[in-house]
């Protein structure tokens, strides 16, 4: 495995739809939270939920062609820092003992998860026709 195919294309195509699945989540969190569906006390389980499911997203989305479970790592790892380069950059003290823990196993949990759940099937596909020797190995053993 080289860093080529680890850091290709589809890591960073990986990277942009985690965090678009994880910014779409947050907005309707907050929007969930503003009608008063969710409580504001599940604020911090939604987010957790969401870097999940973002980590999963994007490092499912890495895999898909030529992907493998190092591009899919890769991902997670990615977004994990720029989701520190987010806490950093906002104006609030950072306190990564109350949810940052959480945080990051929910991200590391969700793309280890899609590391470890396998590619898809490796069936050889069917012809559409048969061929002149398949088609008299069925006569022969018809007969």
């Amino acid at each position: 495995m080289s860093l080529s195919t680890v850091l290709g294309k589809g890591t960073w195509i990986g990277l942009a739809s985690s965090v678009i699945m994880l910014l779409v989540c947050i907005v309707l969190g907050a929007l969930l939270i503003v009608k008063g569906v969710l409580p504001p006390s599940m604020q911090s389980v939604w987010v957790y939920a969401s870097c999940a499911l973002a980590a999963f997203t994007g490092s499912m989305v890495s895999r898909k062609g030529k992907g493998n479970g190092g591009s899919a790592l890769a991902t997670t790892l990615l977004l994990y820092g720029l989701l520190w380069l987010m806490a950093l950059a906002s104006s609030k003290p950072l306190t990564f003992g109350t949810h940052g823990l959480w945080i990051t196993g929910a991200v590391l949990g969700g793309g280890l998860l899609a590391g470890i759940i396998r590619k898809g099937s490796s069936r050889k596909k069917r012809a559409k026709h048969m061929t002149k020797t398949v088609a008299k190995r069925r006569n022969r053993a018809v007969t």
